[in-house]
């Protein structure tokens, strides 16, 4: 693994359903260059960014997910951060661009096609980064993908609305938890526990009598949060 590729896996947080930690927001740059990573990723930066994570490895890209893009912080408190730190100004700018959210709404429809990728990690980044934009048009792609015929699609929206944590999303991850598709149903647990939706208690009860643990495991994060 490369160096560069090992400092960032020191500081990503994954949680033990493979779903996007809750960490701490970003803290506003300060000092020369702020105005030029206040708006986040633009289209080119979406398109570095996939790039390399999908050239990344797989490990790496899938840390990534929780973490590159969607605002926030590359220092908590990880080992090896000064290096990080230390870098140029150039450097400070590509880090301070890569942390911030993409805002502008052409950058983030490069996005949409990603979600039939073959690449897991890009599906679910790209259902990451849609979620947290919070734009009406975006949530409605994640919300009709959740519709789509292939498990995949189904399972990157399920995540994606999670993310997004919209309580009107609540009855249609509800109706997801009936999916045929196993991984689609996990996803849909823990959105509905991120959306701490209380209505959802009776179905993730059902859920953990089920023979996939991990819809186990995620009905059981999820009551702990409804």
């Amino acid at each position: 693994m490369r160096a560069s590729h090992a400092a960032l896996a020191a500081l990503l947080v994954m949680t033990p359903l493979g779903v996007p930690a809750r960490l701490a927001p970003a803290p506003a740059p300060d000092g020369p260059g702020n105005g030029a990573t206040q708006e986040g990723l633009d289209s080119s930066g979406v398109a570095r960014l996939f790039a390399a994570l999908g050239a990344s490895d797989p490990m790496v890209c899938e840390m990534a997910t929780s973490f590159v893009g969607r605002g926030f912080s590359w220092s908590d408190g990880a080992e090896g951060i000064a290096a990080l730190r230390d870098e140029g100004p150039e450097g400070r700018l590509t880090r301070l661009g890569l942390q911030s959210r993409a805002s502008a709404t052409a950058a983030l429809r490069q996005l949409v096609p990603e979600l039939r990728s073959g690449n897991p990690c890009l599906r679910r980044t790209a259902a990451a980064m849609l979620g947290a934009s919070g734009k009406d048009e975006l949530l409605g792609v994640l919300r009709r993908a959740l519709e789509d015929p292939e498990g995949r699609v189904r399972e990157a929206a399920a995540l994606g609305l999670g993310v997004a944590e919209d309580s009107s999303d609540a009855p249609r991850l509800r109706a997801a938890l009936d999916d045929r598709d196993p991984d689609v149903v996990r996803l849909a647990a823990w959105a509905l526990g991120s959306l701490e939706d209380h209505a959802a208690g009776p179905r993730l009860v059902a859920l953990l009598k089920s023979p996939h643990p991990g819809v186990r495991r995620a009905a059981a994060w999820a009551l702990g949060r409804v």
